[in-house]
């Protein structure tokens, strides 16, 4: 299936850029990055080497409720001709209201993507840091127990939490560069990373007739240009 028609876009060089740094780090050689600076040191080693930095969006799955809800068990009693009617009305009426919310509450309990966090992540070869104005944390490759390209700049990553393992979709022009440096570092045999099948399908071809030729994924041109990074 080819590529739809459109044209060249920042999330495309950002994956030209990581293509670049795919070369080197499958080929088991030094990183070349583009300088990237932080406001904020390297956490996990004192060489640690910063990547690539962009915005990011990060999604939990879990249920948003626990299938609780307000049952009205009010009551309403009309007197005279029409009271019968009337109350038995008022009843049918709470039914269905009671019904209702029942209904959406356990609905409520189906889990899901929730949106949790968005800001800028900065991927390291030693792990990456998500921040914005409220939060900061960082997960090193060990953190994470496994990952999934599921589509393009969409990552799944599990990680343990003292309630279990959660499961995180990470949505980021850098997300399949952290793909990358993870597998390379805890599942060299990952389906995913042999054969390139990390990046979109036909994508690399696509890049090529757009004169973009990938580090990966094509046969490199000889001399192949470092890329630009995009602009964030």
């Amino acid at each position: 299936m080819n590529q739809p028609i459109r044209s060249w876009t920042h999330a495309d060089q950002a994956l030209l850029y990581t293509c670049y740094l795919a070369a080197d780090l499958l080929g088991d050689r030094p990183l070349r990055p583009a300088p990237v600076r932080t406001p904020f040191p390297p956490r996990f080693a004192a060489d640690e080497t910063y990547l690539a930095s962009g915005p990011f969006s990060l999604s939990i799955h879990a249920a948003p409720g626990d299938g609780s809800y307000h049952h009205d068990s009010s009551f309403f009693f009309a007197t005279g001709k029409a009271g019968l009617a009337a109350t038995a009305g008022f009843a049918a009426a709470r039914a269905v209201g009671n019904s209702r919310r029942r209904a959406a509450a356990q609905e409520q309990t189906i889990a899901r993507w929730l949106p949790r966090h968005t800001g800028e992540i900065t991927v390291s070869d030693r792990g990456m840091y998500l921040r914005n104005i409220q939060d900061f944390f960082a997960w090193d490759w060990h953190s994470i127990d496994s990952a999934e390209v599921v589509g393009f700049n969409t990552v799944i990553l599990a990680a343990p939490t003292t309630a279990g393992t959660t499961h995180w979709l990470l949505q980021s022009q850098y997300a399949e560069l952290v793909f990358l440096l993870w597998a390379k570092v805890r599942y060299p045999g990952h389906p995913q990373l042999v054969g390139d099948a990390w990046l979109p399908e036909n994508w690399a071809h696509w890049a090529t007739a757009q004169g973009h030729r990938p580090a990966v994924g094509v046969a490199p041109a000889v001399g192949t240009d470092f890329p630009a990074v995009p602009e964030r």
